[in-house]
């Protein structure tokens, strides 16, 4: 008998191989979307002038960008400098409200910029926390 041989598939090994692949997926997904993430908070004191932040940030790939996303206080202009020196200012001075969500502050980065984040009130002044994220591709 010359007949073929069977490559019928059980139930469990299209389950097996449907995982494999949504394995495969979400790895190749979450390496891409990884971003690192950190809470900001301070106070603006002037709705002229800048403050610059403490906090020192490193991108660390070519290409990536840096978002902020408010979650309370009043509304805020953000925008980004270089930590060497803070009169190097870069980026748009962007909007920011607490209800907005996430917006890019600065796109395109060389890795290892280092950079920090300067604010000052929109229209009032005050407190303000959100989060931060850099070293990722929001555009």
């Amino acid at each position: 008998m010359g007949g073929r041989a069977s490559t019928r598939r059980g139930p469990v090994a299209k389950v097996s191989m449907c995982l494999l692949v949504v394995v495969a997926a979400l790895g190749f997904l979450t390496d891409v979307a990884a971003a690192d993430n950190a809470g900001l908070s301070g106070s603006t004191n002037s709705t002229s002038s800048f403050t610059t932040g403490w906090t020192q940030r490193i991108q660390s790939h070519n290409g990536d960008d840096i978002s902020f996303d408010q979650d309370t206080g009043h509304d805020l202009v953000i925008r980004w400098a270089k930590c060497s020196d803070p009169n190097n200012v870069h980026g748009a001075s962007i909007h920011q409200s607490w209800s907005w969500g996430y917006l890019n502050i600065g796109t395109n980065f060389s890795g290892g910029t280092c950079f920090v984040f300067q604010y000052r009130g929109y229209n009032s002044t005050g407190g303000f926390s959100g989060h931060v994220s850099w070293n990722a591709n929001f555009a």
